[in-house]
């Protein structure tokens, strides 16, 4: 089960965007082979790397398929930037100009990101209950919230196993036990589940059925895995949670909140010292 959170839309969104931006303007693929670094895609005199590749995107969760699709994208950049520079475009007007532009945007991103690195950090356990319980509205739940345990496994026979095993030592040892077994795909306690992000609405209509601590019987979905779930409790829309409840949450959003607060600190002292006017 996945525990969805509602992010708020920070500075860091906006600094990977422009990050993402100006380097397809300013860096086109490397244009030298590089010892002991074998390339995955060429065109041309431009090389990707497999370490530029893994740099760029999280190489332990990625498939055959997102691999294929980053080289891809690689090779539609620089065919495109090719023809391009063949076209005379980087030597026109409106290149220079947005080319200029996104060296202050890059650079300016870069520093905002150094320094929210320094400034933002961490709260401790007193700074954060201070920060929910001073803004206690920002967490006003938008959807029913399930908490939920949870196990999938590939076959019925696990998954009544596991159901049976329940019983006689309980959710949590009985989690423990088949986590090594062949069946078993995955599993969770107390898991967080937002109405809306339920994998379907049979198993949303089966969790809305039970009470806390009830276990469910054994579910089949149309994937064709076998699951098994227990209500520990649900929170209704415009409840706000406890703190534990939603400690991560609370994280985000104070972290969100310090860096906005860090960034205008800094445009306001910066206004004084280059002396910044409107006319």
């Amino acid at each position: 089960m996945i525990y969805y959170y509602q992010h708020l839309k920070s500075v860091n969104s906006f600094l990977l965007l422009i990050l993402v931006f100006c380097s397809l303007l300013l860096f086109p693929g490397c244009s030298e082979q590089r010892i002991n670094d074998p390339f995955v895609a060429r065109v041309g005199d431009s090389f990707l790397y497999s370490s530029d590749m893994y740099r760029d995107i999280d190489s332990s969760s990625l498939t055959a398929a997102q691999k294929q699709e980053y080289i891809r994208n690689w090779i539609n950049k620089e065919i495109l930037y090719k023809l391009a520079v063949d076209a005379g475009i980087t030597e026109q007007e409106d290149f220079l100009r947005l080319n200029a532009e996104s060296q202050k945007e890059l650079a300016g991103a870069l520093y905002l990101r150094s320094v929210i690195k320094k400034g933002v950090m961490a709260p401790d356990e007193k700074k954060l209950r201070a920060f929910y319980e001073e803004s206690k509205h920002r967490f006003a739940l938008e959807d029913d919230l399930f908490f939920i345990s949870y196990a999938v496994f590939g076959d019925e026979e696990s998954a009544v196993s596991f159901r049976n095993l329940i019983d006689e030592i309980g959710w949590e040892k009985a989690l423990a036990k088949v986590k090594l077994q062949p069946g078993f795909k995955a599993g969770g306690i107390n898991s967080r589940e937002y109405r809306f992000s339920f994998f379907s609405g049979g198993i949303l209509r089966v969790a809305e059925s039970l009470v806390p601590g009830e276990t469910s019987f054994v579910l089949h979905n149309e994937t064709g895995y076998f699951a098994v779930m227990r209500l520990e409790k649900k929170l209704p829309a415009g409840e706000i949670p406890g703190f534990e409840d939603i400690r991560e949450r609370i994280e985000e959003n104070y972290h969100s909140v310090r860096v906005k607060e860090l960034t205008e600190e800094l445009l306001q002292k910066s206004y004084k010292e280059f002396k910044v006017e409107t006319r």
